[in-house]
Order: structure tokens, then sequence, then C-alpha cells
């Protein structure tokens, strides 16, 4: 298995949304800021190896789809990142 950096907060939310989410392609429900941010940080993951990317066609054009790999879902149970508390 390949060993990870830590993931740092944006990554780890944006791989966290994938997860619980299973994939993500522009328009879907959700997205981490803007649909073009998402993609960034998803192909910075794909890169990682903790997300996977295919294309799906859809009305007549290809669009990519990202799901998390299980190397993505092993490194979420295993890295619980810290959340700060606001009072």
């Amino acid at each position: 298995m390949k060993a990870y950096r830590k993931l740092g907060r944006r990554q780890y939310g944006c791989l966290r949304g994938l997860v619980e989410h299973y994939s993500w392609s522009p328009g879907c429900g959700w997205s981490w800021g803007s649909a073009l941010t998402t993609e960034r940080l998803l192909e910075r993951l794909v890169a990682r190896g903790l997300a996977s990317r295919s294309k799906v066609r859809f009305r007549g054009e290809e669009r990519p789809i990202y799901t998390p790999t299980s190397g993505g879902i092993k490194y979420l149970k295993e890295n619980a990142y810290p959340t700060r508390v606001t009072r």
C-alpha cells in the first residue's frame, strides 16, 4: 500500500464528502466551494490514489465521475482530522 502524506483540511473534507456521498460529478448535489474547486481537489486525491476518476456519458456529453477507492475509505477510518471547537 502507498504511504500517504497527511491531507490538508480542504482535501480531507472533500474526501470525506466523496465517501459520504459515494461519488461526485459536475452538477451533482454537493461541491466543495465551486465545481472547479471540487474538481481540482478531487484530481489531487486521484493522484494520491485516494479517489478514482472515470467518464460517464450524460445527455450526449462525457463527464468525469469521481469515486473513493478502498485506500481513500481506509485513510478516513485511520486518520481522523481534528475538529475545532468554537464557543
